[in-house]
């Protein structure tokens, strides 16, 4: 009998199943390739968008803070000068139609004679504390600089305000009038942090320094306040002034 032949196919289909799997490994491995490729651009890419966003941010933000020092430095100097220009004459009359003793025996801002908080400072003395003439003179000074100052700063900042080393204070705060009128009589800003911040013994320096983030007791709100002391030869005479 004849020899027959047999047929081709199954070596034909196994070549092109070889053939197929090498193929479909290229793809894969160049498609892996290119995945990998990619995600190592854009990840570059992105890292350098985040980087320069980060920077110009951190340009953005200390520009806010090199604003309060400016502002800190003019601050110091107006309020030093002002201490010294005032005369007895000139505190007297005006210390006693602009402030009051209150009932609870604290002195604040008189409730008549057109006092308005929205457009004029509060001030803070803490019942017991004696009004002597230096004390006048350094609060009444603080009144005329926060009235000058205060309004043209709240553009960009929360409040102005002035804190003396014997405890009262003075602010200027017109999103919020009442704000020393709630507070009790025997308060005193000289135990808060940003004022204990500002002492010779944690400020050497006497620059100015800015506190941690910190809730405000009177008003609720998360703040960041910025410290510069004033310094003058009466080490009874220091002043020390804040604002956000």
């Amino acid at each position: 009998m004849p020899h027959t032949a047999q047929p081709r196919a199954p070596l034909a289909r196994s070549t092109l199943l070889k053939m197929g799997a090498r193929i479909a490994a290229v793809i894969l491995l160049s498609t892996l390739v290119s995945f990998l490729y990619m995600r190592h651009t854009l990840r570059s890419e992105a890292l350098v968008s985040l980087s320069q966003h980060v920077a110009e941010r951190a340009l953005h933000e200390d520009a806010i803070f090199q604003l309060a020092r400016d502002n800190h430095a003019a601050l110091r100097q107006a309020l030093d000068e002002r201490i010294r220009a005032l005369t007895p004459a000139d505190v007297e009359e005006r210390f006693a139609r602009l402030f009051t003793l209150q009932a609870d025996g604290s002195v604040r801002n008189c409730p008549g004679g057109g006092f308005d908080g929205t457009r004029q400072p509060w001030l803070f003395v803490p019942r017991g504390l004696a009004l002597n003439a230096g004390l006048r003179r350094r609060l009444l000074a603080s009144y005329d600089v926060l009235t000058q100052y205060g309004a043209p700063l709240h553009v960009r900042f929360t409040d102005t305000f002035i804190t003396l080393p014997e405890g009262p204070f003075l602010v200027y705060w017109p999103d919020r009038p009442g704000y020393c009128a709630e507070i009790p009589a025997d308060f005193s800003a000289t135990t808060l942090d940003f004022f204990l911040g500002s002492l010779p013994a944690n400020d050497p320096g006497r620059e100015t320094r800015w506190s941690g983030v910190y809730q405000d007791e009177a008003s609720a709100q998360w703040m960041v306040t910025a410290t510069t002391p004033l310094d003058q030869e009466d080490p009874k005479s220091r002043a020390l002034y804040e604002y956000l």
